[in-house]
């Protein structure tokens, strides 16, 4: 089955680029080189780590934990063939032209709710969502009235779609670095993204 792999946001907006810069380091990641056909233990060790740690540090917002014995290993061409990764701004048409043609979705965005610490992660499984900062926009149709225009007009759309969101503390100032609270937050939804992965192929 074939998997996309979204991130939006403004790479230059402070927190509003966790998704871009989630999406980049999942693809470093995804086509690495390994030398080998297994991980170190080390390695092993240390993702596992970072697995169970997901759970822990976000407070309880996240509807699944990472497996434990998850880890990304080297990709064979058929796997990798599977897998698209894209970067973008924008969401409503856009984002579902970018998921036409795939039976998978992940979605990473930023969002602000004004409730919850910044680094808060959230996962949800399409259509239970929220409106991240970039899959809504006062001049476009939101994200599930885009794909309810797309399953009208036949295209082929994901059956499964998982959004990470990640609560922003600064979508303000200019910048290209994240937050110390939405860097944290970031690296642990890339692992859980790999995990997905390795599941998914």
């Amino acid at each position: 089955m074939k998997t996309v792999v979204i991130g939006i946001g403004n790479s230059i907006l402070s927190d509003d680029s966790v998704g871009i810069k989630a999406v980049q380091a999942i693809r470093a990641a995804f086509y690495a080189d390994e030398s080998k056909d297994e991980l170190k233990d080390e390695s092993k060790k240390m993702r596992r780590k970072e697995a169970v740690e997901f759970a822990k540090v976000h407070s309880g917002a996240v509807i699944e934990s990472a497996s434990q014995q998850c880890f990304i290993a080297q990709r064979s061409k058929q796997s990798r063939a599977n897998v698209k990764f894209i970067e973008t701004s924008t969401g409503g048409i856009n984002l579902m032209e970018h998921m036409a043609g795939f039976q998978r979705a992940v979605i990473i965005d930023a969002i602000v709710t004004g409730k919850h610490k910044a680094g808060t992660v959230f996962k949800f499984i399409y259509p239970d969502m929220p409106y991240t900062r970039n899959t809504v926009s006062t001049h476009d149709m939101d994200m599930p009235m885009a794909l309810e225009m797309g399953k009208y007009l036949g295209i082929t759309l994901p059956s499964e779609i998982v959004i990470f969101a990640v609560e922003a503390k600064d979508t303000v100032n200019f910048g290209e670095n994240l937050t110390g609270e939405v860097k944290t937050a970031m690296r642990s939804v890339v692992s859980e993204i790999k995990c997905l992965l390795a599941n998914y192929n």
